[in-house]
C-alpha cells in the first residue's frame, strides 16, 4: 500500500464531492459516516509485512495514529491517547471510560469524525480478511467484550454497510490477551473506510482498555508467507556455497511471491560501515530489497547471529535499518543442543542481547526480538521438554516473536504439523511457547521431497540415500498446515479466538540448507500451486 500521488488525491477528492451531491438524490444512498466536510485519506508507509495497517496505526509508538473515537453514535469514551504499558515495544493505545459512565461502551475506528476517514483498499473482493490485536482489560468482575467491523465500500465508493464481527469474551484477569475475528466481505467490497472499528462492552466509570499489536490481513496461514530460497549443491552454513540474495530473488521467482527469509552470522550483527556499506546494507537482506520486482513488498528478515555485541554494536546496526524492512533479531540460532552451556547461561545471554535492542534508542517498531528453537529436541529430550529452554517473553529483555524450526525428514505422511510423524516436537515446544503469550511462527519448515525413481530425473546429492517419494503426500501436508496454521493453536475455535497469532512461515527451499533432506518442490508442479495458493490467499501478500 502506498499513498496517492497528488493527481489521484485531487481526483479522489472530486468524485467523493460528487457522491455526496448525489447521496441527495432520493432514493440512493451511495455514502454513510462521511460529510461533505471529510475526505478519505490513506495511511502512510511503512507497513509491517503482511499487514494493512501501518506501523502507525498497529504499534502506537508514534500516538494514537489515525484511531477516532466513533462520533456518528453514543460513546461513552472518555479519554483517548497512549500508555506506556504495552505488549510489544514501548507504547499501546489507551481507551478510558467516560468518569459518569456506567455499563460503557466504547467505540472507535480508522479514522472517523473531526479525523478524516483512512480508506483501505482490499486486495481481493468478496475475500475472508483477519482483524486481531492484543488487548488488556481491566482486572474486574465485569465480562468485557471486543467485537470487530468492517465498513464496507464498492469499486466507486457507494456504501455497501457493516460487515459485523462476532462478539468475543475479555478474560477479567487484566492480563494482556490477544483477539481475533476473521470477516468474510460481501462480493462487491473493494475497499473499507472508517475501519477496522472495534466495540468494546460494559466498562465502569474510569475503565482502561489497552490495545496494541494490532492486525489488519487477508485470513491466510501466517501473516508473512514466505520462502528462503535454493541456493547450489552443496549449501551450508559457514561452508561451501554460501546462501545469496540472488538465491533468494531465483526462488521468489520460481514459487513466490515471498514474503520471508532467513540469513546467519557467526558472529555479530554487522556493526561498522565496510566499504562505503551501512551495516544493514551488509545483509542479503539489503540485496533483496534491491533486487524485488517494482511494487512487491520487502520480505521479514529473520537475522540469526551468535557473536558478543555492545550496546554501541547494537545502535549502529539498528540505525541502519530501513523503517520500512521488518527485522526479526535472533541471537544464538536453535541453542538447544547447540549452545555451549546450559538452559539457564542461554537464558541469561539471550536476555542480555535482547536488552541491547528494546533500550536501544534506535529501536523502532519494525525490530523484533525473536527466540528461534530447534524442534527436534523437543521430541524426546526431557531437559527441553520442560521449557527450560525457552526466555520469558517481555518487552525490556526477552522476545517478542516465537519461532521454531520443523522438518519432516522422509516421513511426510499428508498430514498437518499436528498429526506429523514427529508431532510431539511441534506439540512440546507449542506447549512452552504459547505459554508466553507472544506471537509465533515457523523459522524454518521443509517437507523432504525425494524424487521417484521412474521420473528418470537427476538426482541430487542429498537425494541419494532417500528412497520414499512424496508426490502427493507433500502437497496434501502443505494444504493441511494451511487449514491448520490459520487457526492455531486453537484451530476450529467457535469464537475464533487464539491465544497467539502466527506470524510467519518460511518454507527452506533448498537441496541442503543445513539438512540432510531435499526440500525443494522436485517431484511436482502441484506442491508449487498449492504453496503459490498458500502465498496468495485472500489476496495476499500485502504490506511492507
Amino acid at each position: 500500500m502506498h499513498q496517492m500521488t497528488t493527481a489521484r488525491w485531487h481526483l479522489r477528492y472530486r468524485i467523493l464531492a460528487l457522491l455526496v451531491a448525489l447521496a441527495t438524490v432520493p432514493g440512493l444512498m451511495l455514502t454513510r459516516g462521511l460529510t461533505p466536510a471529510q475526505a478519505l485519506i490513506t495511511q502512510s508507509a511503512p507497513f509491517p509485512v503482511g499487514n494493512m495497517l501501518n506501523y502507525q496505526n498497529s504499534d502506537f509508538e508514534n500516538g494514537v495514529g489515525n484511531w477516532a473515537p466513533d462520533t456518528s453514535q453514543t460513546n461513552n469514551i472518555g479519554t483517548f491517547t497512549t500508555d506506556t504499558v504495552s505488549m510489544e515495544h514501548s507504547h499501546s493505545l489507551k481507551v478510558v471510560a467516560a468518569s459518569n459512565a456506567s455499563a460503557a461502551t466504547m467505540i472507535y475506528k480508522l479514522g472517523n469524525g473531526s479525523t478524516n476517514a483512512v480508506q483501505i483498499n482490499l486486495p481481493k473482493t468478496g475475500a475472508e480478511y483477519r482483524v486481531g490485536a492484543y488487548f488488556k482489560g481491566p482486572n474486574s468482575v465485569n465480562q468485557h467484550n471486543i467485537e470487530f467491523d468492517l465498513g464496507c465500500y464498492d469499486l466507486k465508493g457507494t456504501w455497501l454497510g457493516w460487515s459485523l464481527g462476532s462478539q468475543v469474551a475479555l478474560n477479567t484477569s487484566g492480563n494482556w490477551q490477544y483477539v481475533e475475528d476473521d470477516i468474510t466481505v460481501p462480493s462487491t467490497c473493494a475497499q473499507v473506510q472508517g475501519s477496522p472499528r472495534v466495540q468494546a462492552t460494559n466498562f465502569n466509570a474510569n475503565g482502561i482498555l489497552h490495545m496494541d499489536y494490532a492486525i489488519f490481513a487477508p485470513f491466510r496461514a501466517a501473516i508473512a508467507v514466505g520462502a528462503h530460497g535454493e541456493c547450489a549443491n552443496p549449501c551450508t552454513v559457514g561452508t561451501g556455497t554460501q546462501y545469496s540474495a540472488s538465491d533468494w530473488l531465483s526462488t521468489n521467482t520460481a514459487i513466490g511471491p515471498s514474503q520471508a527469509d532467513k540469513e546467519f552470522f557467526s558472529g555479530g550483527l554487522p556493526s561498522t560501515t565496510q566499504g562505503g556499506k551501512t551495516p544493514f546494507e551488509q545483509t542479503n537482506c539489503s540485496d533483496i530489497e534491491q533486487g524485488l520486482p517494482a511494487g512487491q513488498p520487502y520480505p521479514v528478515c529473520i537475522l540469526a547471529y551468535k557473536g558478543a555485541m555492545t550496546q554501541q554494536d547494537m545502535n549502529n546496526f539498528l540505525v541502519s535499518v530501513p523503517p520500512g524492512q521488518q527485522v526479526y533479531l535472533v541471537y544464538w540460532q536453535e541453542p538447544e543442543g547447540s549452545y555451549p552451556g546450559t538452559a539457564q547461561q542461554f537464558v541469561s545471554d539471550f536476555q542480555a542481547n535482547a536488552q541491547l535492542v528494546h533500550t536501544s534508542p534506535d529501536d523502532s517498531p519494525n525490530i523484533f526480538v525473536a527466540e528461534n528453537s530447534a524442534g527436534s529436541p523437543y521430541e524426546s529430550d526431557p531437559t527441553v521438554q520442560n521449557c527450560s529452554w525457552i526466555v520469558p517473553a517481555s518487552s525490556t529483555n526477552g522476545p517478542d516473536v516465537y519461532l521454531m524450526d520443523h522438518y519432516e525428514n522422509g516421513t511426510v505422511n499428508g498430514n498437518n504439523v499436528n498429526g506429523s510423524v514427529n508431532a510431539t516436537e511441534w506439540q512440546d515446544w507449542l506447549k512452552c511457547a504459547s505459554a508466553q503469550n507472544r506471537p509465533l511462527g515457523f523459522g524454518e519448515y521443509g517437507l523432504d521431497d525425494s524424487y521417484e525413481a521412474n521420473q528418470n530425473q537427476p538426482i541430487p546429492p542429498c537425494d541419494q540415500n532417500q528412497p520414499t517419494t512424496n508426490a502427493q503426500n507433500l502437497p496434501n501436508a502443505l494444504v493441511a498446515d494451511r487449514e491448520y496454521l490459520a487457526h492455531l493453536p486453537m484451530s476450529g475455535d467457535v469464537n475464533l479466538l487464539n491465544p497467539a497469532p502466527f506470524v510467519v512461515w518460511a518454507y527452506w527451499y533448498s537441496y541442503w540448507g543445513g539438512t540432510p533432506v531435499c526440500t525443494v518442490f522436485g517431484n511436482t508442479n502441484l506442491a508449487i500451486n498449492k504453496w503459490q495458493f498458500i502465498e496468495n490467499q485472500n489476496g495476499g501478500p500485502v504490506g511492507g
